[in-house]
């Protein structure tokens, strides 16, 4: 059975599920919001630079160069067998750092809201990327598998980092720890991109849009979600192997 469509349906009620029972006024602010929080995850700097970087890469001809050369090369890994284990130690690193992030947040509330977040920024990504792969069919450099465009590896390291980025916030610790914390996670996820690259997985535009991918749902949750969250459920479809998790917002 083809389980892609159920989860995307899971997805989509998840995000519908903010605004059911209001009124009409409530629902027209609601989907504002919505909207709101779409805009600026759009323009924000983790979403909009990878993006362009993509585009310039693609435009110029570089993408097969740079990522032949990286193959070749492996300048920071030393070999493609050792990238592309480290792609996923480095996404590990990446996971456990929103997590604890989150749970390092101050209030069981805000513990909620961030873990909450990662649970949805993990779900969307996956659907996402997993919907962009099958349309897109884009050979991988090392010919493995036509699932190539765009990383998946980038696209949750990127959404990782987000949330750490925005969770370190919420953080009791002193300003150079935040900007430590939020300077790892940042790497992490650069390192996880790049490691896909020099293992020959994935072409320099497939980690670029990836993180692009990543970031968006990670900020457009954050911005979404972080003004306030006053419930949270959670449904498990054992018979579909989906789930979903509905907020009520503030």
């Amino acid at each position: 059975m083809d389980l892609f469509p159920t989860f995307k349906l899971c997805i989509a009620g998840t995000l519908l599920s903010a605004s059911l029972g209001c009124a009409t006024t409530q629902c027209t602010s609601a989907l504002s919001r919505v909207k709101d929080a779409a805009v600026q995850a759009a323009l924000s700097p983790e979403t909009a630079v990878p993006l362009a970087a993509a585009g310039v890469v693609a435009a110029t001809g570089w993408d097969n160069d740079i990522s032949q050369w990286a193959g070749d090369r492996t300048p920071l890994f030393g070999s493609c067998a050792n990238a592309d284990i480290w792609s996923n130690y480095l996404l590990g690193g990446s996971r456990m750092t929103g997590t604890v992030t989150a749970l390092a947040a101050y209030g069981a509330r805000r513990k909620l809201e961030l873990l909450g977040i990662s649970v949805m920024t993990n779900a969307m990504n996956d659907a996402g990327v997993a919907s962009l792969k099958r349309s897109s069919a884009r050979l991988r450099p090392d010919a493995s598998d036509r699932m190539s465009f765009p990383s998946a590896h980038a696209s949750t390291a990127a959404g990782s980092a987000v949330i750490a980025r925005r969770g370190a916030g919420y953080v009791r610790v002193s300003p150079a720890q935040k900007k430590a914390l939020r300077m790892g996670a940042s790497t992490m996820a650069a390192g996880t991109a790049w490691a896909r690259v020099e293992a020959r997985k994935h072409h320099v535009t497939d980690v670029l849009t990836g993180a692009a991918v990543g970031a968006f749902f990670g900020n457009f949750l954050c911005n979404l979600a972080l003004p306030g969250i006053v419930g949270v459920s959670l449904t498990t479809l054992s018979d579909t192997s989906c789930y979903t998790v509905s907020f009520a917002f503030n």
